[in-house]
């Protein structure tokens, strides 16, 4: 058993491995974008509804959560419940990742354009960073992990940008909740990478997303919000969206159990590129594809081939 489970620890700490899992979840994350508009469109919720909008983001992580238990109860053929000592670990994680981070990601991504959302979606890692070095200690500052990251930031900008960052408005209601977002999303990353050594990570992500869709739930009801379902094609979609999440969350969080912070949330900077590309095809916004995606993947993995690879350390087959 000791042998076994060591040998699935070194599995999941392997480059390759980690690239096509990370991969898995940043292209299923990448088909929210789209996904959530195409939602809002089904579901008749106007930019200023902020009651159904996190009314729609409580009740699809709650579902999310539901799946991600059935998953794990039947893999363990037993209904997963975490640890009791372990609840109050499992509520942070939940208000951090489901609660601050998607209440304040469906309201900005209503008032601001796929593109900034995009954009600001990519400062992740640069926050993840600094809380897993600076907030709770668990990784010590590398510059080579730093200027890895930058590169990767870089990337996703000059995708984006189309030489004009700058233009339009910037406000709080939009890219400052998206920031918020963005630092929930580092909280609960590093709290996964922590309490997933005491409890399983697909316990954790289905219990933190069904208490955090019930909160977002709650809070969507007392501003307003209502339940519908206008049509067959609004409910595929909230359930493509539950299930996506499920699937990604569950992964990611078994890549923090077996990997540091920075060298998962890397990977990150690809999900803006799975929306984009996502985003031309389901919302035939053609215009997103071309030469500057192929130089922006270039500049983007050689961000992260400069997070992974560490020149002084040899790894072992």
């Amino acid at each position: 058993m000791k042998n076994t489970k060591a040998n699935e620890k070194h599995l999941l700490q392997k480059p390759l491995v980690v690239l096509a899992m990370a991969m898995v979840s940043c292209a299923l994350w990448g088909s929210a974008f789209p996904s959530i508009k195409v939602g809002y469109r089904l579901f008749n919720i106007g930019s200023g509804e902020i009651g159904m909008q996190i009314l729609f983001a409580g009740a699809r992580f709650t579902c999310s959560g539901l799946l991600v238990i059935l998953f794990g109860s039947v893999q363990n053929r037993k209904i997963v419940v975490p640890k009791r000592e372990n609840l109050w670990c499992i509520a942070q994680i939940g208000f951090f990742q489901t609660v601050v981070q998607y209440s304040c990601f469906y309201v900005a991504l209503a008032k601001i354009s796929g593109v900034r959302a995009s954009i600001l979606d990519s400062v992740s890692a640069f926050f993840c960073m600094i809380v897993a070095v600076f907030i709770f200690r668990t990784e010590k500052p590398v510059a080579r992990k730093f200027l890895g990251c930058l590169i990767s930031i870089l990337g996703v900008v000059y995708f984006y940008s189309n030489g004009d960052l700058l233009s339009g408005a910037v406000t709080f209601a939009g890219e400052g909740i998206m920031i918020i977002s963005k630092i929930g999303y580092a909280m609960s990353s590093s709290l996964i990478h922590i309490n997933s050594r005491r409890e399983d990570p697909v316990t954790i992500s289905g219990w933190q997303f069904f208490f955090g869709g019930i909160v977002l739930q709650i809070i969507g009801l007392l501003l307003g919000g209502h339940y519908t379902l206008p049509s067959l094609g609004a409910l595929g979609i909230f359930v493509y969206l539950a299930f996506l999440s499920a699937v990604a969350y569950t992964v990611w969080g078994v890549l923090l159990k077996y990997n540091e912070v920075s060298k998962v949330s890397v990977y990150a900077f690809m999900t803006p590129i799975f929306g984009a590309l996502l985003s031309a095809i389901i919302l035939g916004e053609k215009d997103e594809l071309g030469l500057r995606a192929i130089l922006a993947l270039a500049i983007i993995s050689i961000g992260i081939f400069i997070v992974n690879v560490d020149p002084g350390k040899k790894e072992k087959a």
